[in-house]
């Protein structure tokens, strides 16, 4: 079962890379790599991993809370992938400080609220 969670995790890691890549990448009218390592992007791997383990552990609990629950996980797993990047690794991989509402720079509310509706999906 852990091959299954491992390939999860790559998996998501790199569709979330590409997703991310291409999304700058448009933004901007240039190619532009997201995340620290080329073709790879954990913070989407581990946030993907969070939600199968909330869907597949807590299958029982109402769809609401469920939803509730994993954007919270969401927005944790992010907050602390932006700590651990920036304190660690010594790249500061995104800056929502010029948003309104933001902590730490790590998370705000806008992409908060965007985790908390891919969480429901």
């Amino acid at each position: 079962m852990i091959i299954v969670y491992i390939i999860e995790f790559l998996l998501f890691s790199f569709i979330g890379w590409l997703i991310d890549s291409g999304y700058r990448s448009l933004i901007k009218r240039e190619w532009i790599s997201g995340g620290y390592f080329h073709g790879f992007c954990a913070v989407y791997g581990a946030g993907a991993l969070a939600l199968v383990f909330i869907g597949k552990y807590l299958s029982d609990w109402p769809l609401a809370l469920l939803i509730l629950f994993g954007g919270l996980c969401m927005i944790l797993v992010e907050y602390f992938s932006g700590l651990f990047s920036e304190k660690v690794l010594q790249v500061k991989l995104w800056d929502y400080s010029s948003s309104r509402f933001y902590l730490h720079g790590y998370v705000d509310l806008l992409h908060s609220f965007y985790w908390l509706v891919l969480s429901g999906l």
